[in-house]
């Protein structure tokens, strides 16, 4: 047998480099889909397991939100009062003690109209007062944290010497807390 000619020659290497690069290729396709499925999977395995921690902690979940519902409408996290009049005076106590206690001076107080929010009245105070930082750091703290809840909104806070290292505050803010009863008296 003689020897074959250049372009045949040509044509047997085209065919053996095909023969070689058609099964590797399908093997690539067929690794890079392993390889995205076993990336999917890690995938799913994290927010299985997410899902089982977020359903580990339902039945505690449940009980804390039954006990919260169970303690509405009464308890120490809301103002007294038989109607809202009262209770805005019980507000006003309340605040005029802590800024009392944080020397505080109060320039103004006034009752805000009640609202009804749902089967709860929000009873609300507007309030100037002077002071400096360290008592206003606490009067917050001490509205905030304390009991019945109350929320502190519309907070504005200015100062006529600026250049001072501890200066005299002009602070204005809303007061707010909920009593029991919507159908009571506003």
């Amino acid at each position: 047998m003689g020897s074959l000619r250049l372009p045949t020659r040509w044509l047997a290497l085209a065919l053996l480099i095909a023969l070689v690069a058609i099964p590797l290729a399908g093997l690539g396709v067929m690794l890079s889909g392993l390889w995205r499925a076993d990336a999917e999977a890690a995938v799913l395995a994290d927010t299985a397991s997410r899902f089982e921690a977020v359903a580990a902690a339902r039945p505690d979940l449940t009980a804390r939100r039954d006990a919260l519902k169970a303690g509405l409408g009464r308890g120490e996290h809301f103002l007294g009062g038989a109607s809202a009049a009262i209770s805005g005076a019980e507000l006003q106590r309340l605040v005029g003690e802590v800024a009392a206690q944080s020397e505080a001076q109060i320039d103004n107080m006034l009752v805000l109209p009640a609202r009804a929010e749902g089967a709860y009245q929000r009873i609300g105070l507007r309030v100037s007062l002077s002071t400096r930082i360290g008592p206003l750091q606490r009067i917050l703290y001490a509205l905030e944290a304390g009991q019945p809840s109350l929320f502190v909104d519309a907070l504005q806070i200015r100062t006529e010497d600026r250049e001072a290292a501890d200066p005299v505050l002009s602070v204005n803010l809303d007061i707010y807390g909920y009593r029991s009863g919507a159908g009571g008296a506003m």
